[in-house]
């Protein structure tokens, strides 16, 4: 299984995430250790070993691609308020944030360390967002905020009230911030999805249940003929039951040691026995894994492979499963690490 780094974000005001966005970028005091200055330029997805292992050369930096812009806001240690001349500061406010709302301010940290190791990759690669592409994404991001608009207050909304009532953001802020999320979004995708291809993956489905019974007797049907994506929707426990137990392809560092093993010593059409692995929760979870198609690692620059990675996405979008699966790998490449008192 993938375990899930990502905090899921809490029933708030959205005015709270905006603030912390400002208080966080301004926060002194490490959190999440950063990336080291000379990380190694192998994809995310392969740990030192492996990397040898697969045969893939790393290769040297090109010229480095423009920096995703930065949200505009205070300087680090400016006041964001003074009571009788003393001042409350962005630090201030990001450490009270912390206490207070610390699932949501752990997402807008892991948000600060996914975007820096996103512009390194994607730096090296000479991956660069093409002004036409965020353009489109920015006019469809304004349609769906007219429409939250015309929904709260009706056929003739005035988006900039809308955005000051319920966002406290000009149009210009909004503008700025949303252009920033969607460079940081294309770029994430075709980082994920580029250094996927330079690791050997696997494509698998997968039958998931909490109890060891039900496990042996759905690998009894298995045995007997049943269709494996059924039984998968009717009784998986894991995400991909919707997809009849389908996952995206993945590598070796993002599953569970057990189930790696096991999934990449399959033959394509070839499945497990029952498995028992850690849920990640402290339990047992009773798996059975059945291997659909075998991806040999790709060594091949951005240019040669940009098309392809553009037709898959537009195929098939990033799921929750790869990104989480990302995030692990690019976690340990970049030895990223949070403080305990988080």
């Amino acid at each position: 299984q993938v375990t899930d780094l990502r905090c899921r974000r809490p029933s708030l005001a959205r005015a709270a995430a905006v603030v912390v966005c400002g208080a966080l970028a301004a926060c002194s005091g490490p959190r999440h250790a950063r990336p080291p200055a000379a990380a190694p330029s192998r994809p995310a997805s392969v740990g030192a070993a492996s990397s040898a292992a697969s045969g893939v050369t790393p290769t040297p930096p090109p010229t480095p691609a423009p920096a995703v812009p930065s949200a505009t806001g205070p300087a680090r240690g400016a006041a964001f308020a003074s009571v009788d001349g003393a001042p409350i500061t962005g630090d201030d406010v990001a450490r009270a944030f912390f206490r207070m709302y610390r699932s949501e301010a752990r997402m807008v940290l892991t948000r600060l360390v996914v975007a820096e190791i996103v512009r390194r990759e994607a730096a090296r690669a000479g991956i660069v967002p093409p002004e036409e592409a965020i353009a489109a994404e920015r006019e469809k991001a304004f349609a769906r905020l007219a429409d939250e608009a015309t929904i709260a207050y009706g056929k003739d909304a005035d988006v900039a009230r809308f955005l000051k009532n319920e966002m406290q953001l000009t149009p210009a802020e909004w503008a700025r911030r949303t252009e920033e999320e969607l460079r940081e979004r294309w770029l994430r995708d075709r980082v994920l999805r580029y250094q996927a291809m330079k690791s050997e993956r696997v494509e698998i489905q997968l039958l998931a249940v909490r109890d060891e019974a039900l496990a042996r007797e759905l690998a009894s049907k298995l045995d007997q003929g049943a269709d494996f994506a059924a039984l998968a929707a009717a009784h998986s426990v894991h995400e991909s039951a919707a997809q009849g137990g389908r996952l995206p392809p993945v590598a070796r560092e993002a599953l569970n040691e057990t189930l790696a093993e096991k999934a990449f010593a399959l033959e394509p059409g070839g499945r497990t026995g029952v498995l028992s692995v850690d849920d990640g929760k402290g339990g047992r979870q009773y798996d059975v894994v059945k291997l659909l198609r075998r991806l040999p690692a790709r060594d091949e620059p951005w240019p040669a492979v940009a098309a392809e990675i553009e037709a898959g996405l537009a195929k098939e979008p990033v799921s929750a499963f790869e990104r989480v699966a990302w995030q692990l790998a690019a976690f340990r490449l970049y030895n990223v690490t949070s403080d305990d008192s988080l």
